[in-house]
């Protein structure tokens, strides 16, 4: 016997299920990380644009803000690459 059977393979069928499941999840995943890279962009945005009173009144310095404002989008850390992509450390 060649080992095939006509048995319905559920397994198959579950599988598929949750390879559709996975691709909602990571769409609905993949949307809400691009909404905060956008909500990112326009804070930062902001921060650069602060008069030096306002930047007193919350704490930051000139400096610090466009550092800041100077971050890639997806860069969402807590301030760990401070450049465009030139590698420097604080």
């Amino acid at each position: 016997m060649s080992g095939y059977t006509s048995a319905p393979r559920p397994f198959r069928r579950a599988a598929a299920a949750d390879r559709g499941e996975s691709l909602w999840a990571w769409a609905r995943a993949s949307w809400g990380r691009l909404a905060l890279m956008r909500r990112a962009a326009e804070t930062r945005r902001e921060l650069g644009g602060l008069n030096p009173r306002l930047l007193a009144d919350i704490g930051v310095t000139r400096a610090e803000a466009e550092r800041e404002a100077e971050r890639w989008p997806w860069d969402l850390g807590p301030g760990r690459n401070p450049g465009r992509g030139t590698g420097a450390r604080r």
